[in-house]
């Protein structure tokens, strides 16, 4: 089930769980994902993000005024998935830690 993120408050909250999660079980992506979460907010003209059972899972999808972007975490591969319209869509990108800042820049800019 989708949550539509309407407030700052609810951006905030999901995103303050999403690095507590990165601290203790995505250490390959944890200074990553606060320039990703950057990225989003910057771009973003909509954000939602995956809930069952009453909470909030590691899946996020955010419209742009051309575009949809589905961000997943691959726990194998410990990276940050992103997909183009939907979770079975076309992968455009993964990010780690390794990623520059200057990379994870120049994705969101050409969005």
């Amino acid at each position: 089930m989708a949550q539509k993120i309407t407030t700052t408050t609810e951006l905030r909250d999901y995103f303050s769980k999403v690095m507590i999660r990165t601290d203790h079980h995505a250490l390959g992506v944890s200074q990553v994902a606060l320039a990703v979460i950057g990225g989003i907010i910057w771009r973003a003209t909509e954000i939602n993000v995956l809930e069952r059972d009453g909470e909030t899972k590691n899946v996020l999808w955010m419209k742009t005024l051309n575009s949809i972007f589905y961000f997943t975490y691959d726990h194998t591969k410990d990276e940050i998935v992103v997909k183009q319209d939907n979770h079975k869509g076309s992968e455009l990108r993964r990010f780690t830690n390794t990623t520059s800042l200057a990379d994870v820049h120049l994705f969101f800019f050409t969005m």
